[in-house]
This record gives structure tokens, sequence and C-alpha cells, in this order.
């Protein structure tokens, strides 16, 4: 059983009012309780958490009823928040398994009763609801395969021509291994159970009626005709490969409605769901994604009379707000949709007949309305009545919390950063005149439109080079005219292309030489992160709460103001320009100041620009390396920042670098003394295997197990192999009795002072720190293994390229694994990683994972996937082909890190596990700095850890994904809040992790008791005396345009929008209410749908 009390005992006083009267909404005893139900909290108030306190309610309600297995499914719209929410709706004590599914997948799954007590499935529309690529994953593939060997006998799928069938897209080999993989993969499956296999019988049958329908052979016949074709050769042609996608698409559908029925949701929690909202209204029985929803929504417990509650999740759960231009383009989309939701919750209600629901509701509408027009004359009290009416009848299946005004001066934390841009460059207005020209050419030659010259300009500098990088119908031709599929190219046209302004300058880019932004945006941009922050100079944002000053590039008023920046942007050829060519110029400038630092540098794509630094090399002579992979528990309890500065301030000392490192040093020579002492300190450097060697000393353990130390396809396996067999050796050499003087290689004269760097700030030594600080119950060799993991996600990091020439920078070339500990320490890493696993552990729900070990090992795999990650993205460019057939317009390969684009069109799972990997490292406080990103499938994920700006590149249509863009970022302890929070409150001297004793004193503070939001949403208390950490929202507007001329009025309309709740002409009515005298305004503040849950 799980502690409901404690899990609700964690939510804010808001967010359990509204679990609690959701919970008794869905599960309550008495006639008015229902079973679908919605919140619709304003975005980042954590509806999340929410669904987590109705889900231990529900567990809780159906064990003590008798049900021995509990399913919530959860539903999401791609699999990049599916990940980041699984472990946060997950209450902590259950034993709940959650993964996300596939549903042909799981009819095996649960055959093989690989369920428990509390299951937590997630389906997302690429899994579960949508047929996607028809051939599917190879799984896929191999389970259908075995639910028919078991349906149809082994031996009817017996045939080689059935092998190469399933084996589609397995990859390369001979026909025959790929038939004897893919049968492999079929054992693997195990079998159906006899429900299962009745259930898939039945579907199979289904999709035999549907077959004959139309007039095609059943799915038995259909499909060995076709195995004959594949059996006799390799080449079955286009027809048979498409009869084989369609019959394999239609098994695979048949055995996910297998997994469907086999699922007994209890509680469906439907997170976004205006994503996929079809599957919500789909009727008609060929509708797969009808059919799955209808499967999971209307199940009904007949041990229990029980059917399926539905939890619904949205900040926008219909369309919020139409303008004038969108209700003209396409009628009154808000209305429309509002009724057809609250149709659909509704249908929950008992007795209730969800079109005449639907017609109360748009009469008690109308009202509202009638009652807003009539107040100047009639006053408020009308439409107070009327906006209670449709508040009552609203909250039995819908709430809604919103953020409030919690800031002296009322604005939410939120400040406007107005961006008075310049008006267009000459390089600008040459590279419109440039792509129209390119433009006019295609039209006049093809005949075909090309979309509007003007927004492609002003959306990215280099628009024709981006433009290629997409599918835009002026790139279509482009490649058409004069990329490698056209025979003849148009050389008229591939002239005017090599020599436009408008594509990018690619011989000068190799060679690292000034490129000219040509966007006002874009040079603003880089204004703020290179000229003014030296951000290409930092590895990582400076820690909101340094242990110590160090004096160095983290500190300057800059760099403490610095945050990342989200940016959004309606084109899709925005985002891959802002990160290429951000990319770029931080590369530019890391060259030029490494160059002038004195290091060797190379061209952009000169293959020895990528030499890693910190290798393993072919002797033994890179011992020192080792540090970066071998951590030490003994220096990690010889210095730990924090309570070095606790110290020093319970002294009354300030807490400096060099204060610090001055104690260590002498801590760690007096701890070398009895181990050591006896040694002869060499002449010269001495040998750097001291380095590594006398911390092992320390820790009196030699055996190092490679165990966690490196990946099994790392290229340095061998080299690094090597070294620890070495530092073996030296240890055994160390600890014999009998050694001499001279069996060591000699004693470096700085070892005391290195190791007290490497104490200090040693990436592998900060880790096992940081994570004992999150997980102080783990023991020692899991801290080891977990820091090791982690700690080679740092060595990967400076070995990159732009971290050798930033370095260089700071110091200089020389021993760079020195430099780079020096980095570290004046970089205040511990503070810096402490706070990013801080930030992880609640975010990720890893507190309150049942299995401890494996939450620690999956927060050192996220501390190493965010670190290092790199993209590489296509503009075009007209160059040479290889084969000396002269010049075609293609595609180039120019790199990102220091900016990213997030988001792809693609449902596949690798592509939505790469998008995961982005937002992961967007949510630490290592590179990109910058995430630029269409508004298209951003709802419900996190930017917030690290973000409190964002970009709005152009303008949205209306106030509502205005507020959904920034909503992003203004979320629960982001950066802005413990940025503020850190500044305000004393250093934390208590027990417990710093960030939890700062966070505690902030709650405690007076103008935190009352009120929810604070310190958590929004902190910023007067003692800081206006010098907070702001949300701010920058609008890079080109001067002269439409959008500069519209931006107050959508300004404007965020504040008046709520009024027109629920109506029809909606932006008509919001600016009849604008126009009022500033007291009828006024009064109107009282009108208000309240949708807050009653507390209960």
């Amino acid at each position: 059983m799980i502690d409901v009390e404690l899990e609700m005992s964690r939510l804010r006083s808001f967010q359990r009012a509204t679990a609690d009267y959701a919970f008794e909404r869905l599960f309550g005893a008495g006639a008015e309780s229902g079973s679908r139900f919605l919140v619709a909290d304003e975005v980042g108030l954590g509806k999340t958490m929410v669904a987590r306190g109705v889900i231990a309610q529900t567990i809780e309600h159906l064990q003590v009823s008798g049900d021995e297995r509990v399913d919530i499914v959860y539903i999401c719209s791609n699999g990049a928040i599916a990940a980041q929410n699984l472990r946060k709706l997950a209450p902590a004590g259950a034993p709940v398994e959650h993964r996300s599914e596939r549903l042909p997948l799981l009819a095996f799954r649960l055959s093989r009763r690989e369920h428990h007590p509390v299951n937590l499935i997630a389906l997302t529309p690429g899994t579960a609801f949508a047929k996607g690529w028809a051939t599917g994953q190879v799984e896929e593939r191999a389970a259908v395969l075995r639910a028919l060997q078991q349906l149809w006998g082994g031996r009817r799928v017996m045939g080689r021509g059935i092998g190469r069938i399933f084996a589609a897209g397995i990859g390369p080999g001979s026909y025959e291994s790929k038939d004897a993989r893919i049968r492999a993969l079929a054992a693997e499956q195990g079998n159906l159970s006899p429900e299962a296999l009745e259930i898939f019988g039945r579907e199979v049958g289904k999709v035999n009626a549907r077959r004959s329908q139309r007039g095609d052979a059943d799915l038995d016949t259909a499909l060995h005709h076709v195995a004959e074709r594949f059996a006799r050769t390799d080449d079955p042609g286009r027809a048979a490969v498409g009869v084989r996608n369609e019959l394999i698409s239609e098994l695979r559908s048949a055995l996910a409605m297998t997994g469907a029925h086999l699922l007994h949701p209890d509680i469906v929690v439907l997170d976004e769901f205006q994503r996929f909202r079809d599957i919500l209204h789909g009727t008609g029985e060929a509708d797969y994604a009808a059919e799955v929803a209808r499967q999971l929504f209307e199940y009904h417990d007949e041990r229990f009379d029980r059917t399926t509650r539905i939890l619904l999740l949205s900040a926008t759960p219909y369309v919020m707000h139409t303008t004038s231009a969108e209700a003209t383009a396409g009628g009154n989309h808000h209305y429309k949709d509002f009724l057809e939701t609250y149709g659909f919750l509704a249908a929950g209600l008992p007795g209730v007949d969800p079109e005449q629901a639907k017609t109360d509701l748009g009469r008690e509408l109308s009202a509202l309305r009638t009652t807003l027009l009539d107040a100047p004359t009639s006053g408020v009290r009308p439409a107070v009545a009327a906006a209670h009416h449709v508040s009552e009848r609203l909250r039995e299946v819908m709430v809604r919390t919103e953020r409030l005004a919690s800031t002296p001066d009322r604005d939410g934390m939120l400040r406007q950063v107005d961006e008075d841009l310049a008006v267009p460059s000459r390089v600008a207005l040459a590279q419109y005149v440039a792509t129209d020209r390119v433009a006019q050419h295609v039209v006049a030659v093809s005949g075909r439109q090309i979309g509007d010259v003007v927004e492609y300009w002003k959306a990215a500098p280099y628009t024709l080079s981006y433009l290629g990088a997409h599918t835009y119908q002026l790139a279509e031709q482009l490649r058409a005219l004069a990329g490698d599929a056209s025979a003849v190219p148009d050389t008229e046209l591939l002239s005017m292309l090599q020599h436009s302004e408008a594509v990018l300058p690619w011989d000068e880019m190799r060679t690292y030489q000034p490129l000219d932004p040509a966007h006002e945006g874009l040079a603003r941009l880089w204004h703020d992160f290179f000229d003014e922050a030296q951000a290409h100079l930092l590895l990582w944002m400076p820690a909101s709460l340094p242990y110590y000053t160090s004096g160095g590039i983290f500190e300057s008023a800059a760099a403490r103001r610095l945050t990342k920046r989200l940016i959004f942007s309606s084109w899709t050829l925005v985002p891959t320009a802002i990160a290429t060519l951000t990319s770029y110029e931080c590369e530019r400038r890391l060259h030029d100041a490494a160059r002038d630092a004195g290091a060797v540098v190379h061209d952009y794509d000169d293959e020895l620009r990528n030499t890693t630094r910190l290798r393993f090399g072919v002797g033994t002579q890179s011992m020192a390396h080792l540090q970066f992979v071998v951590p030490s528990p003994a220096l990690a309890r010889l210095a730990d920042p924090w309570a070095e500065s606790v110290r020093l301030r319970r002294e009354g000392r300030v807490p400096t670098l060099e204060t610090i490192l001055a104690d260590v040093t002498t801590r760690i020579r007096a701890a070398l003394e009895p181990l050591i002492g006896h040694l002869p300190v060499g002449r010269g450097a001495g040998s750097t295997a001291w380095y590594t060697l006398a911390p092992a000393l320390l820790d009196g353990d030699g055996t190092l197990s490679m165990e966690g130390l490196r990946d099994e396809d790392d290229e340095g396996t061998t080299a690094l192999d090597r070294h620890l067999v070495e530092l073996e050796r030296l240890f055994s050499v160390a600890q014999n009795p009998d050694t001499t003087p001279d069996d060591l290689p000699p004693l470096p004269a700085d070892l005391a002072e290195v190791l007290a760097l490497r104490s200090v700030a040693g990436p592998s030594t900060v880790l096992i720190r940081a994570f004992e600080r999150s997980f102080a119950s783990a023991g020692p060799d899991a801290l080891v293994a977990a820091a090791a993991y982690a700690a080679e996600g740092f060595r990967s990091l400076f070995n990159s390229t732009e971290a050798n020439q930033a370095l260089d920078a700071f110091d200089g070339p020389g021993e760079y694994w020195l430099t780079v500990l020096r980095y570290c320490a004046v970089g205040n890493l511990q503070a810096v990683v402490d706070e990013l696993c801080s930030v992880l552990v609640e975010n990720r729900g890893y507190d309150r994972a049942p299995d401890q070990a494996g939450a620690l090992a999956d927060l050192a795999r996220d501390v190493r996937t965010t670190l290092g990650l790199s993209a590489l993205y296509r503009p075009a460019v007209v160059t040479d082909q290889q084969d000396g057939d002269g010049p075609r317009w293609r595609q180039l390969r120019l790199r990102g890190r220091f900016a990213l684009r997030y988001g792809t069109t693609s449902t596949e799972e690798k592509a939505e596990q790469r998008s995961a990997d982005v937002g992961l490292a967007f949510n630490s406080p290592f590179w990109p700095f910058i995430l630029a990103s269409t508004s298209v499938g951003q709802e419900g994920l996190d930017f917030h850890q690290y973000a409190h700006a964002v970009s709005h590149w152009n303008l949205p249509g209306n106030p509502v994904d205005l507020e959904q863009r920034e909503g992003r970022i203004h979320r629960y302890k982001g950066h802005a809040v413990r940025k503020n929070v850190a500044r305000a409150l004393p250093f934390p001297v208590g027990e417990g992790h710093p960030w939890t004793q700062l966070f505690a004193a902030a709650a405690a503070l007076p103008e935190s008791i009352d009120a929810d939001m604070v310190p958590y949403w929004v902190f910023a208390p007067v003692s800081l005396d206006g010098e907070w950490a702001l949300i701010e929202r920058h609008l890079p507007l080109t001067p002269f345009t439409r959008e500069k001329s519209v931006i107050g009025s959508l300004l404007s309309s965020v504040v008046h929008y709520r009024l027109a709740f629920g109506q029809p002409r909606q932006d008509e009515l919001v600016q009849i209410l604008k126009d009022l005298d500033p007291e009828t305004r006024a009064a109107l503040g009282q009108v208000r749908v309240d949708l807050t849950p009653p507390r209960i």
C-alpha cells in the first residue's frame, strides 16, 4: 500500500485541492460523479503532479476495494513527453512498472504475465494510435510472425518467402541470415496466452471481413501469394513490396488491437489531448485510432461493475482564442471546439445527454455575452451572475487554476525586452533582392508557385541555403533544376546561386572568416551572448549558488545575468538557421581566441581540427588522464567546496578559491605523508602517474573495475586497459614493503597542489559528492560506478574542439589536463553539478523511485547525456561534384553545438529519443545555450531549468499561443526563481542538500506562507531591491513590418481574452471590451468564469 497522505503532502495546496476534487468527481460515491474529468490548469502549474495525486488516491481506492491489478494508461503526444513524465506520475512506494509501450508487443508481455500490482503504461500516437510506417519495427514484425505461428500453425509460415516478408528492413546480411534472425526474434516473444490468441484470431477475422468487402483475398491467401514472389527473386518489384507492406500493416493492427483488449485500464490519463483529439471524436469501424481509443475508454470491469475513468490534462484543451483573421479563414474554431470538448466530458456524467448539455451550455454562454455587452448601461451584476452559472456547469467536468500575480508590481515576474532593431542592413536587403531574383527565375522556368519570398527573407538570412535544408516549394524546385537529381542542370540558375548573396559563403566559412548576420534579430542575439556575456568562453552556465569566489570569467556581471534562450518561430527554416549560424559564430570566436593565445588552429572542415587531448595514447604516457574516469572517494572526502565554504564563513573568512585550495593542499599533504613521505621528490617534472596513483593509495584499493568506465565500443578500450593495468602494477609496487624508491617513478613536486585542484573540482570527484548528496543511502561502490560513468561525459566534453579552444583562450597552450582542472575550479563545478543533480532528481522523480540504485544509475546516465551533445544540419550551397561533373546545388554539413534546433516532424522512436536528449541537454547548465524551435508539439514540455528568456522570432497568431510559448520557461523552480532564492537568502550552512535548505528557508518567509505560487513559481522579494532575475520576453521584430504594428494589440489581448471565454466571434468581443471606458473596464474585473476547484 502506498502512503497517500505523504504523496498528497508533496503537492502545493492549490494542486492538492485540484487532485482531491478530480478524484472525488471520478470515484466519489455521490450520484453526480462521472467517468471523465479535465484539469485545465494554466501552463506551467504542474498538471502532471496533480495527476500523480489523483493516481495515488485511485490506487489506494481500488486496492482497498479488492482490485489486485491496477492498470494506468498514460497517453501523450510523443515519446519525449512520455520519457519526461512517466516517473513523475508514479507515486512513491507503489510497486509501479512504468514503460513506454508499443501495443503489438504489449500483447506478448501481458501474456507472459509481465505485469505488477500497479502498471503504468505510456502510449503515444506513434506507438499506439497511428499505423505509421507500414512494416513497423523489427520486434513488432517478429511478434506478428510468432502470433501467426500460433494461430495458423508453425508449418504454415515456414516458407522462405514468408521469412523474407517479415525480415523487411532488418539490415545488412544475406536473406538466409535475416530469415534466421527474424525467426529467432519471434521465438524470443514466447507465446500468446489462450485469451490473447483468441482475441488475435478474432481481430484477424475482422481484417479478413474488411478485405472481403473490398474484394481482396483473405490474409492467409494474400500473404502466401506474395510470399511466392519474394521466394523467387531478390527484387520482387514495387507492386509486391506494396502488397507486403499493406499485409504487415494490417497484421500489426490486429496484434495491436489484441494488446489494447488485454489492457484493463482503470484510469486513462490523456495529456495535452488536443494534439490528438481525433481519437476522442473518431467514428467508423475502419478508423484504427478510434477503435483503439474506444477499447481503452469504454472498457468495463465486470468484476467491480466499473468503467474506465478518463482524466484529461491540458492548459489549452480547446482553441482558447480565435482571432478575427482565423475566424474569417475557418469559422469560429474556439466556440465549436469548446462545445465539442464539453460534450465529450459531459458524456461521462450519469443520465446526461451530451447533445442537450452542449445546447444548455451554449445558451448560458450567450447570456454571458449579452450581459457583458450590456454592462455599460446595466452594470456588471448580470454579467457576474451569468458567469457564475457557466462556472457551476463547467466545474462538474473540469477545473482550472491560473497563475496569480504574486510579485510587488503584479506582473508575475514577466519583463518585456523591447529589442528596437535597426532597419535591415545593406547586406540583408541585397539578400532579399538575390532571393527574389532566383525565385522569379524558378517561377518562369517551372511555372510553379513558390511561396512568399518576403516572409522567407524576414524569417532567416542566407535564405536560399536554409530553404534548401527543408521541403519548401522553392527548395524543391531548386533541387529539381540545379541539384543532383537534374540530369541537365539549369546552368543559368546555378550561376545565379553560385554568386548569390542569399547563399552561405562556404569558401569563406571554411577558414572561419567573419560572417555578416544579415538579420538584425540574429545580430542582437550574437551581441547578447558573445559580445556582452562572452558566453562562447563558458562551457556551462554560472552556478546560481556559487560556493566561493574565483575572480574568473564566470563571475562578470554579464555572466551572472546569463540565462539560456528559447526561441520560437512558425517557420521551420528558422531553427536550422539560428542553430548553425550561431554555432558557427561561436566556433569562429573560439578559433580566433585560441589562435591569439598562441594555440595551433585548423579550418572548419579540417580533420586535424578534431584532435582529442584527453585520449589514452599508445603507451602509458597519459596516466594523468585516468583521473577523468577513475573516481577517488578519498579525494572526495578530503575536500567538499560547500563544506569548505561553510567552515570559512563560520570562521569569519571569505570563501575564495585561493583560500580553499591552500587549506586543502595542506590537508592532502598531511594525508600523503605516511604513505609516500619516505619517497624523494624527483628532479624535473616528475611522473604524471602519481596524480592517479597517489589517490589510489589514499583510497587503499588498487582493484580497479572496468565496469562503468567505458562503453563497449569505445575506440580507446585497448589503451585504457593498458593504463589501468599499469596503474594496478604501480599500486602493487607501492604497497610492497620491500619496494625501494628506485622501483617507483619520481614524485612530482606539485603533487599535493594538483591533487587539491582535483579534490575541489575534478569532474569525477565532483560527481561522487553530488551523487552522494542526492542519494545519501547509496553505498560507496554504487557511487564510484555512477561517478565513473558520468565522468566519461566530461572527458567527451573536454575532448571537443570547442572546449579545447575555450581552454586555450582561458589559460594558453600547456598541459591540457591541468588546464581542465583549473577551468573546473574557476567555474565552481561542484556548485554547478550539485544544482544540476538537485534539479534532475526532483524533476525526473528519482527521489521517489523505489529502486534507489536504479535511480542513481539513471541520474548518472542523464548527466552524461547532457554533456557533449551536437548535431549536423544541411543547408544548401553550390559545390563541385566529386566525380567531376561540375557544380551542383547540394546540401552541406554544418555543425550545431552552442545552439541547436529542437523537434522533428517524425514520430519514429529514434527521432523522439534525439529530441528527448536535446531537451535534457538544454535543461542542464551545459551547451546548448540556445534552443530554437517551432511552436508545434511543445505543449507539456519543460525548458525552464536553465532558461528564463524566450524570443518570439515571429509573433504567434493569438494571445493563447503567446502564453503557451512563454509557459515553457515559467515553471516550477525555474532558473529565474533559483537565482533569486540564492541571492535573497543567507548561504545554507545546515544539514541536508544546499538547495533543499534554500527552498525551505524561502518557503518560511512571510511573503511565502499564504501564497501558493511563492517561492516555487514566483519569487522576487523586495529585499533584492529590483535586482531580480525575471522571465524575459524578447521581441526581435523587424521595423515597418506587419508584426511590429500589431504587437501592441496582441499584448493587450493577453489581458482581455479571458473575459471572452467560450464566446463566438471572440476577437470582436475582446475589441469591444478594450474600447470601453476605464471605469467600466475596471468594474468588469469582477466578471470571471471561475473554474477554481472547491476545497474538499
